[in-house]
């Protein structure tokens, strides 16, 4: 027959093995958290970090023929068609 969980006690707790941070990891902690945080926040913030976008002079409309390689060209995709497409056609 199979023990039942409840039957066993329940493990013993070491509670003498619990030691509370020390002041110094306390602070050590706290100004890792404060400079983690004050870097991000300066990246974010900092107008030379952010990558430069492309202007809408960069990027040009199609000329007259013209299909690929401009705003608005086609994209050549080659997909094989799956056999449910080819057979519903």
């Amino acid at each position: 027959m199979a023990e039942r969980a409840s039957s066993r006690p329940p493990p013993a707790l070491d509670v003498a093995r619990y030691r509370p941070l020390g002041r110094r990891r306390r602070l050590f902690a706290l100004l890792l958290a404060v400079a983690t945080a004050a870097t991000l926040s300066w990246l974010l913030l900092e107008p030379g970090a952010q990558r430069k976008r492309t202007t809408a002079q960069a990027a040009h409309a199609c000329a007259a023929g013209q299909t690929s390689g401009c705003v608005g060209g086609k994209v050549d995709v080659i997909v094989p068609a799956s056999a449910a497409h080819a057979a519903s056609r």
